[in-house]
């Protein structure tokens, strides 16, 4: 489709209640998206609608929609986090020789953490081949800069490995893309990798690639809750924020689940449930961990907790205990004991 969608207007009628105003975008060999310079427009026109984006992206949205007190308010109450993902491919599985299979290893460098992912001749209907995949850095926040720094410069070329069935053409055994890895990242992360390893002499990738997420219109890799916010009252409302208004917001960024696939999912599925009157999907329902999911979620309809927010008190919680001194007394005594007995 390659279209923006750049403001969202009112409109009367029963036919129509809002107009979608997309500004056609243009995508590069390289996967960088940006506005044409056409200044093509296309309008279209919705009675409910429901935007599925991140914060930033919501922000970039121009409507008197989003000049609401409290969506304005609450709107900024998470955090965005930028994220960074870095991947080598290797003609063998070097990490097999160390005892790794699967999992992840963490270090202070930039890097950060290293997954052990896949062998070709492993995967179903994969090529004959030892040829490996690592994600060398999975990273976030603070290190971002120090990987960003590294940006300009030669590109990173690598080579034709071995014991591929096709060769590649060698612009395709470095992927174009929006973000161009170059040599230095890579000499870099290596380095770091063999360190992290303690290794000297590691194969080099032949193939390199990596993906950041900080510029428009993501903003971040995910979102974190801000402190002095009512986040049991935000993820109720806002799926639907303006109570006048048929527009609906979902995602992971105002969900329990922050930075995980199944926020976006629980948010969406609680909010065409309760606003468009669905029906749980038999496909969830019929699954054999069903009840039990839903039993840990107190039947909170996919969120944490009951809409329109948490209405404890100190009076009916249970969590609360009737003598706090006392128990606390009891638990230090008990530990006290524990203690002694061990220095005995």
């Amino acid at each position: 489709m390659n279209q923006r969608l750049s403001e969202i207007k009112y409109c009367s009628g029963e036919e129509c209640r809002y107009v979608l105003v997309f500004h056609k975008t243009e995508t590069d060999s390289a996967g960088k998206t940006t506005d044409s310079d056409c200044g093509t427009v296309t309008e279209i026109r919705a009675k409910k609608i429901i935007l599925a984006m991140p914060r930033r992206s919501l922000e970039l949205i121009k409507s008197e929609f989003f000049e609401n007190e409290w969506l304005k308010e609450n709107l900024q109450s998470v955090l965005i986090q930028k994220a960074f993902k870095m991947f080598f491919a290797y003609e063998n599985p070097w990490w097999r020789s160390l005892g790794l299979v699967a999992g992840r290893s963490v270090t202070d460098l930039p890097i950060r953490q290293t997954y052990y992912m896949g062998t070709e001749c492993e995967q179903e209907g994969g090529e004959p081949t030892m040829n490996s995949l690592l994600m060398a850095s999975y990273n976030d926040i603070e290190t971002i800069p120090f990987w960003k720094g590294l940006e300009k410069g030669k590109e990173f070329v690598g080579y034709q490995p071995n014991q591929t069935e096709c060769k590649y053409e060698d612009h395709k055994i470095v992927p174009q893309h929006e973000y161009q890895i170059t040599q230095e990242m890579v000499d870099t992360a290596q380095f770091q990798i063999s360190v992290l390893h303690n290794q000297k002499g590691l194969p080099t990738p032949y193939s390199a690639v990596y993906q950041e997420w900080s510029a428009n219109p993501y903003g971040g890799g995910w979102h974190e809750w801000k402190a002095g916010y009512r986040i049991d009252e935000i993820m109720c409302r806002m799926r639907n924020p303006v109570k006048e208004q048929d527009i609906y917001i979902v995602g992971e960024a105002y969900s329990y689940e922050q930075g995980w696939v199944e926020g976006a999912l629980n948010t969406a599925e609680s909010m065409l449930e309760e606003y468009f009157d669905l029906k749980i999907p038999s496909w969830l329902t019929s699954d054999k961990d069903y009840e039990t999911w839903l039993k840990a979620n107190h039947n909170y309809n996919f969120l944490p907790l009951s809409c329109p927010g948490c209405t404890c008190t100190l009076e009916n919680n249970p969590n609360i205990c009737g003598n706090c001194k006392e128990v606390l007394n009891e638990v230090t005594e008990f530990a006290y004991e524990g203690i002694n007995n061990v220095e005995r």
